[in-house]
């Protein structure tokens, strides 16, 4: 059961690198299709998903709140008998 653990908290890790990449690299493509005129990055669909996850990391670090990625991913190697961290996943990781 621990090997499930382990290896659901690496997937929770991927994922949370997919939506830092997600933001980082949204508004680079944004202001490269501007100049390449991409239309799909002037689609309100990708700019509500991009606006929103950037809002969402911005009321984290105003708040004062750890992720819930980072709490998940921490809570699932404690079960999988992984040591943790404390603080952010992007400290951790950088």
């Amino acid at each position: 059961m621990q090997l499930l653990y382990r290896i659901l908290a690496d997937v929770v890790v991927v994922a949370h690198f997919a939506y830092v990449l997600f933001v980082m690299l949204g508004l680079l493509a944004i202001l490269a299709g501007r100049l390449l005129h991409w239309e799909w990055t002037r689609g309100i669909r990708f700019r509500i998903l991009h606006g929103a996850a950037i809002l969402i990391v911005v009321a984290e670090a105003w708040c004062g709140i750890t992720c819930p990625l980072t709490t998940w991913e921490n809570a699932l190697r404690r079960l999988g008998g992984q040591s943790t961290y404390e603080g952010d996943f992007i400290a951790e990781f950088a």
